[in-house]
């Protein structure tokens, strides 16, 4: 005697981010989340052009019931969680979460173009003590974040003793291992009456070395 085939068990509402209240529902590693579409639509461009303008009936619109969600692909649940923490906390204020958090959000936040979630989670994420520069630089460089963010990293880097590692040069890349290079040179030669953060800025900020190296 066969046995039957086990039936796929069906998605559970989120216990904290299904509300009540929400008008789109999504779908994520088989969690449903019921929020509130204007945290989309006024964040997002992506969900600014995919939520504006429904067609088709109630039944058939993706995300107005937990039968027809909008499934969001490769995304982790807990990402998106921690997505909607920011949304649902006021005016983005609390920022008391670790390296890994933030650096989800920013990879959300790239990926469906939240510009304004993108800036805050980079700003509380470099300002967090435990995360080493050359880390911050690097998730700079990865979401294109404006290099004025990246001052305080960089100077980091340029006043410490210790040499860059192989490692950290090639999470760095080779041009901008070049001007921390180029800049560490400079503070080292010149190291009396100068402003360091004068020099860092114009090297690696600016893009418009000092004369030392013209």
């Amino acid at each position: 005697m066969k046995k039957k085939a086990r039936t796929p068990a069906a998605p559970k509402h989120h216990p904290k981010y299904y509300f009540d209240t929400g008008d789109i529902i999504f779908l994520v590693e088989k969690c449903l989340f019921c929020v509130h579409r204007h945290f989309f639509i006024r964040e997002s461009v992506v969900f600014h052009d995919m939520l504006s303008i429904p067609s088709g009936s109630d039944t058939t619109i993706e995300g107005l019931s937990d039968e027809n969600p909008i499934v969001l692909q490769d995304v982790k649940k807990v990402h998106f969680e921690w997505m909607l923490w920011m949304f649902y906390n006021e005016s983005y204020t609390d920022h008391t979460a670790s390296a890994e958090t933030w650096e989800a959000i920013m990879c959300l936040a790239d990926k469906w173009q939240f510009e304004r979630m993108s800036d805050v989670a980079y700003k509380a994420y470099i300002a967090l003590p435990d995360v080493p520069p050359v880390d911050k630089i690097v998730l700079g460089q990865r979401y294109d974040v404006p290099r004025k963010y990246l001052l305080e990293p960089y100077l980091q880097i340029c006043q410490r003793v210790k040499s860059l590692s192989v490692e950290e040069g090639h999470a760095l890349g080779l041009e901008t291992l070049a001007l921390i290079a180029q800049t560490r040179e400079e503070l080292k030669q010149r190291s009396y009456n100068i402003n360091q953060k004068e020099i860092v800025k114009n090297n690696l900020i600016d893009l418009k070395p000092s004369y030392y190296h013209r």
